[in-house]
Formats: structure tokens, C-alpha cells, sequence
């Protein structure tokens, strides 16, 4: 009960925004969905992420989907942002989701300035969905309403960051050989465990037959930053971890990366994971 009357409250609270607090523009914070990779099926994790050069207290997003590709399954708050004490996420209407998490005592419970992720949401992909981009767009339902937005520390400005969409790339499972039919690949490149990571995460592939492999890692602007593997490899599964280091044994950043996969041949697979300090 205490519960439904905090959510109550504070549902008052944004929808008298306008006229009782100040609106702030940023073109120097943003909040961005991270789009994922996932196959028919699949449940996957997607980061929100926050540029924040000021503290927040409060988070206020309305975020529509495709219902029909994709049910949200949990959204929650991250180690960066797990001081705000109260947080809700609920589905009035199909295909439109409201999170709203806030700190009880702002000025000492807030998200401090920084980058990171501050929002998790776990998603199920359907079965039987065709391969598409399934988007994740922030949009308000009025245009006075402010449901996309942070709140400062002192509680008395509403700050309207740049917003920026994701998405879910749903891919296909398998390859097409030259009839057209889906065939098993003769090499398969599993996701990292854990993933998100902090501290180290394990990758593993399976080749059918022994095979000359490089296992690369790169950043979201095409440069690679690391090689983890580079040599022939058994048959069979080859387990390697990455500590989050590049090949100048510098510590990398919390963000995005991609792994690649290339056999002798010239195939190749490419996977995504997240990394969070």
C-alpha cells in the first residue's frame, strides 16, 4: 500500500511539472537505449544509458515497442543507480512502457555525474517473429507532460536531456547454404558469460575440424582493441577470458564491444557484449 501511494504521489507530482518546476533543456546529457543483437527466442538484457553532468535523484522514461516482437519481462535500476530507493515500472497500454525511479533523500542518494548505464529492461523475443529491427523509442503522450526525463538533487528542476533510440536487431539462427535452406554452421561462437561483465568474461567457440581462427575485439567504432585469439584451434569447444584490457594493456572503458570469429576460409561471426564498471 505504501508502495501504490509513493507511485500515486509521484505520478502528481510529474504530471504538475510544467507548472511547478523549471524546465531545463541539455544538449550535453543524454540517455540512450543500448540496441542489442537477439535471435527468435532469445531473452536479452538492453542498457539505458545516462551522460549526466549534474546529479539525478529522479528518472521519469515512457518508452514504446513492438508488442508483437517483444515483451518486457523486468526493468530495474543498476549498481550506478541503485541509491534511488524507489522505483516502478508498469504497462498501461500494449506496447508502451513507464519507469519512474526516484531517491527519498536526494541529497544524499543520487546518481553522481558520469556515463553508465542506469536502467535495465529484460526482454523476451517471440518465437515466431521475422527478422527485423524491433525499435525502442522514448515518446511522451502529450507534448506538456515531461514522461521523458530527469529530475536534479535539490528537486526543483526538471532537466530534458537529448534522447536517443535503440533497438533490437532481430538476426537469423543459422546460415543459408546455396539452395536456400538453413544449414548448421561448421563453427559456432557462443555468447559471453557473464554479460554484462565487470571484471572478466568468458568466450567460448566450437570448430567442426582443426582450423586456423583469430578472435578479435572491437569498439563500436571499428577499431579493434584487443585479440584474444590468433593460432590454430582443436575441434571441439575453445574457452578463452577477457579482463577488459587492450592490446596496449590499458583498462577499457564501460560501453559496448564486439567479438569476431574469423575462420581461415574467410567466414566469420560477430557477437556483442556490454561492459559496466
Amino acid at each position: 500500500m505504501k508502495r501504490i501511494q509513493a507511485i500515486i504521489i509521484l505520478v502528481v507530482i510529474i504530471a504538475a511539472a510544467p507548472a511547478a518546476l523549471a524546465q531545463i533543456y541539455s544538449d550535453v546529457d543524454t540517455v540512450s537505449i543500448m540496441s542489442v543483437e537477439a535471435t527468435p527466442g532469445d531473452t536479452v538484457l538492453v542498457y539505458v544509458d545516462c551522460v549526466n553532468t549534474f546529479s539525478v535523484a529522479g528518472i521519469s522514461f515512457r518508452i514504446t515497442y513492438n508488442e508483437e516482437a517483444l515483451e518486457i519481462i523486468s526493468v530495474d535500476t543498476t549498481s550506478r543507480s541503485n541509491l534511488l530507493e524507489t522505483n516502478l515500472w508498469t504497462q498501461t497500454m500494449p506496447g508502451v512502457l513507464r519507469f519512474i525511479a526516484y531517491s527519498q533523500q536526494p541529497w544524499e542518494n543520487k546518481i553522481l555525474p558520469g556515463s553508465g548505464p542506469i536502467t535495465v529492461l529484460k526482454l523476451r523475443i517471440f518465437e515466431d517473429v521475422p527478422l527485423s529491427y524491433c525499435y525502442l523509442r522514448f515518446e511522451d503522450s502529450d507534448t506538456t507532460s515531461f514522461e521523458n526525463a530527469l529530475s536534479d538533487s535539490t528537486g526543483s528542476d526538471i532537466i530534458i536531456p537529448v534522447f536517443n533510440d535503440g533497438y533490437v536487431h532481430i538476426v537469423s539462427t543459422g546460415i543459408d547454404d546455396d539452395n536456400g535452406v538453413l544449414q548448421p554452421s561448421s563453427f559456432e561462437l557462443s555468447q559471453n558469460y557473464p554479460n554484462p561483465f565487470n571484471m572478466n568474461t568468458r568466450i567460448s567457440f566450437s570448430l567442426e575440424n582443426r582450423n586456423y581462427v583469430t578472435l578479435d575485439i572491437y569498439n563500436i567504432l571499428g577499431e579493434k582493441v584487443a585479440t584474444l585469439y590468433d593460432g590454430q584451434a582443436e575441434a571441439g569447444e575453445t574457452s578463452v577470458t577477457w579482463n577488459g584490457i587492450s592490446k596496449n594493456g590499458n583498462e577499457i572503458t564501460t560501453g559496448v564491444y564486439f567479438y569476431k570469429l574469423a575462420v581461415s576460409n574467410g567466414r566469420s561471426i560477430t557477437k556483442r557484449m556490454s561492459l559496466i564498471k
